[in-house]
């Protein structure tokens, strides 16, 4: 057992660690459409939390206002005062018009989000980066996982039908992945997944999302982008995985990617299992069309394929 004599002596922090121990105010969404998503919160700001994309704060929940409500930072807490919304405020289950919120306070927008205020050091900063990356991520290729996926194209579907705005969701399969991994390896066919996968994130907007939900299987969610938009986009993204040199280990890997689009306008879709099976139906479209091509739902060819039994949304997976 070590004693105070055998310790080591140390004098003050280094500037560095001392100032990764300073604290900062942010707020954390704890529940909700964007479960883990924080703001740092700079004191003497205020801040528009609402539904509205022109909001400070975006929240994609349907059952908050446009302009729900307003954050202003002082000194040790975080004032909130709601702005006329329909659903509320909720501080310790009380609603609340105005309320002040301290280290540790939760506070409810709405009916389904929770947002906690915390003063984070940088060290915690990081830490908390951390733990959000491992749960929303997928390990091998960075992009988000299927269950991170399968929660925003829930928000992002009810957001879009209930606005009316446009929304396209992808689908990729990588072709013949299987003849990849028989042919190079299994590591050579994580390095094209990682590939890929970088391709793709290299080449989309800072609002979409992509995801990868399955072997070899991804998605991207655009906002905001009709169907000729999403064709033109989904073809940008086939020719660019197409022209991409994968080699490993001295050895060329030829990549291509079968790409399914659905879209609205000018499809009708309520539910997110309604997406995944307009998308799904259309990527096989495209696979039985040859693969390396495009096909949006809507086409004759894409109509007239059945595809599978899409329920990711509702297993929760």
């Amino acid at each position: 057992m070590a004693h105070d004599d055998d310790m080591t002596l140390a004098g003050d922090l280094p500037a560095e660690l001392a100032a990764a121990h300073s604290c900062a105010p942010y707020a954390v969404v704890i529940r909700g459409p964007l479960l883990g998503t924080k703001w740092r919160l700079p004191e003497g700001r205020e801040w528009v939390v609402g539904r509205s994309s022109a909001a400070d704060l975006h929240l994609p929940d349907e059952t908050v206002s446009r302009r729900h409500c307003v954050l202003r930072s002082v000194p040790g807490a975080l004032e909130v005062e709601d702005l006329g919304s329909r659903n509320g405020l909720f501080y310790n289950g009380r609603r609340v018009r105005t309320c002040r919120l301290r280290d540790g306070d939760c506070l409810h927008i709405g009916l389904q989000t929770v947002v906690k205020f915390v003063r984070m050091s940088a060290l915690e900063n990081s830490f908390h980066d951390r733990l959000l990356h491992s749960a929303t991520r997928d390990p091998l290729t960075g992009a988000y996982n299927r269950a991170h996926f399968a929660e925003h194209l829930r928000a992002e579907a009810r957001f879009a039908t209930r606005h009316g705005t446009a929304l396209s969701l992808l689908l990729f399969d990588i072709d013949h992945f299987k003849a990849i991994n028989d042919r190079f390896g299994h590591p050579a066919g994580d390095h094209v997944l990682q590939q890929f996968a970088l391709c793709i994130a290299q080449r989309i907007r800072c609002e979409d999302l992509f995801a990868r939900y399955g072997g070899e299987e991804f998605a991207v969610i655009a906002r905001g982008i009709d169907a000729r938009g999403a064709r033109l986009f989904a073809e940008r993204l086939r020719a660019a995985v197409e022209s991409m040199r994968v080699t490993y280990e001295g050895r060329p890997i030829p990549v291509t990617v079968s790409v399914g689009v659905a879209s609205a306008p000018p499809l009708d879709l309520a539910h997110e299992n309604d997406w995944l099976d307009c998308a799904d139906r259309a990527l096989y479209a495209a696979k039985r069309a040859g693969r390396n091509c495009v096909r949006a739902c809507g086409d004759a060819e894409a109509d007239a394929t059945p595809g599978r039994v899409t329920a990711l949304v509702a297993s929760g997976g």
